[in-house]
């Protein structure tokens, strides 16, 4: 994850992309790792990001809003990182499958041979297929444990199912943790085989080893049910490799809520919680059970997404937009600071022109944070200053703030300028003898969801020392100026995700 900020700093005009295809964890949880900004940091070095579905997309992006402080809109596909001056690009890319490559497959002889020799083995038995590898987040002890709940619940269909769980070992060795899980698989296969078995017949069927690409393929193209019980994953294309070999059964697929797969094939699927084995057990009655109709619905709308969405289409999608990144004329992608404006040309343009439009901030622009907070009025000069530009009838000054007016009125006195107060809740277009407008009229600004946004403000107020929270007729605001500058952008961040949380539940 550090490699792209690492080449950036080698090259920086080389197009990076990178793409994880396992899943991101959601900011609560990496708010736990040590070097977290780190790692932020060497992912940012990219132009592109990407991830297999939204949902690790929405994790990466409050991840660097709360850690980092970036500017994060989650219904675009842009970090804006103020710190490095970039914006980078960030969006899902799903994987899918050559599906080119398992229609050859299921044309050989060598496949129709192994689809004659299993269809021999397990003649007059319903096939349930798990293909996974043994690893903890594969859920096989979870999978294991709904297919004893289904046989206890179900006791007759102990002869007539057979569950064919292949089992691949890891790569990483015997660590303590893959022999406590495989000895606890062992264990429960041994038990359910132990419990419903009979001399001719035993309904697991378990390989600890893998198996020939030939033989996933026919294994794929008889079963009449495939389960997939992750406990979380990026995608998991054993998925689409099942829909793309059903050219005949129309089988049923149950996956797991928590694989990145259930996104995109949830249409078809039957979708379960893996940690609630009472209700795969319900799962897979249902699913053998299935009327006909109903499988080749759920078949061809899960088919129609893996025909379409292959691998080939992932790699040229993601490639495509890479390409794209450094020619993208997008002002989102254009953070350096413009360049100041020629004094000279502007005067000059000044005094030849006879209308003036003259838009000046009130906050930043003529009464600085600390004045603001102590209410201090304008100085003598700047209000002299004022009050010629606005005498001048050539001239139209408009200040525009977020105060309320009365704050506003305060401010300015007397002077003839127009003012666009609380962002443009009230308007007034004259002098101080003018009266205020609301756009909004005849809609009547509404108040009610202060209630709900106050405690909020005051949480983020309590817990960032130096902020505070301004209440104006119709809006408020946080202002953390005060604040240490690197905290505060990180509360401030961390404030609109909360806000788009409160907000989206109104």
């Amino acid at each position: 994850m550090l490699l792209p900020q690492m080449l950036r700093e080698a090259r920086p005009k080389m197009r990076i992309g990178w793409f994880l295809h396992t899943p991101f964890p959601s900011a609560e949880i990496y708010h736990t790792l040590p070097h977290r900004k780190t790692i932020l940091r060497g992912v940012l070095g990219a132009n592109l990001i990407g991830f297999q579905i939204y949902d690790y997309v929405r994790h990466f992006m409050t991840a660097c809003a709360s850690v980092l402080g970036t500017d994060v809109n989650v219904e675009s596909t842009y970090i804006l990182d103020a710190q490095q001056r970039t914006a980078v690009t960030v969006d899902a890319f799903p994987v899918g499958i050559d599906c080119a490559h398992f229609q050859s497959l299921l044309a050989t002889r060598e496949l129709k041979d192994k689809v004659i020799e299993l269809q021999r083995r397990f003649d007059g038995k319903k096939i349930v297929l798990g293909i996974d590898r043994m690893d903890y987040i594969k859920g096989i002890p979870h999978k294991l444990l709904a297919i004893d709940k289904f046989l206890s619940a179900h006791p007759s269909w102990a002869g007539k199912i057979q569950l064919v769980q292949i089992a691949t070992p890891i790569m990483r060795g015997d660590t303590a943790r893959y022999v406590k899980l495989r000895n606890k698989v062992h264990k429960l296969v041994g038990q359910i085989n132990g419990r419903f078995s009979t001399l001719a017949h035993a309904p697991i069927h378990y390989l600890d080893q893998p198996i020939s690409p030939c033989d996933v393929a026919a294994l794929c193209f008889l079963a009449d049910v495939m389960m997939i019980t992750s406990l979380r994953e990026g995608m998991n294309a054993n998925a689409f490799e099942y829909v793309a070999c059903q050219q005949r059964n129309r089988g049923v697929l149950i996956l797991s809520e928590f694989a990145g797969s259930a996104q995109t094939l949830g249409s078809g699927a039957i979708l379960v919680n893996p940690f609630n084995t009472d209700a795969m057990a319900l799962a897979l009655y249902e699913a053998l059970h299935m009327p006909e109709a109903d499988r080749e619905e759920r078949h061809h709308n899960m088919n129609e997404y893996v025909q379409r969405f292959t691998l080939q289409y992932w790699s040229d999608d993601f490639s495509t937009e890479l390409m794209t990144q450094e020619d993208a004329d997008h002002e989102l992608l254009s953070l350096e600071l413009p360049e100041p404006l020629p004094r000279s040309e502007l005067l000059d343009s000044f005094a030849k022109s006879s209308r003036r439009l003259i838009l000046l901030g009130l906050l930043g622009t003529l009464i600085n944070y600390s004045d603001f907070k102590e209410m201090h009025p304008l100085s003598d000069k700047l209000w002299g200053d004022l009050l010629t530009l606005a005498s001048d009838p050539g001239n139209c000054v408009v200040v525009i703030t977020g105060r309320e007016r009365g704050l506003v009125s305060q401010w300015l006195r007397d002077l003839p300028v127009w003012v666009v107060a609380e962002n443009g809740v009230f308007v007034r277009l004259g002098g101080p003898s003018t009266e205020w407008a609301c756009p909004l009229e005849p809609v009547e600004p509404n108040n009610d969801w202060k209630a709900s946004i106050k405690p909020v403000l005051k949480y983020f107020e309590e817990r960032t020392p130096g902020s505070i929270t301004e209440s104006q007729e119709h809006t408020l605001t946080w202002h953390y100026r005060d604040s240490d500058e690197d905290f505060g952008e990180i509360q401030a961040s961390d404030l609109q995700l909360h806000l788009k949380e409160v907000l989206g539940n109104q």
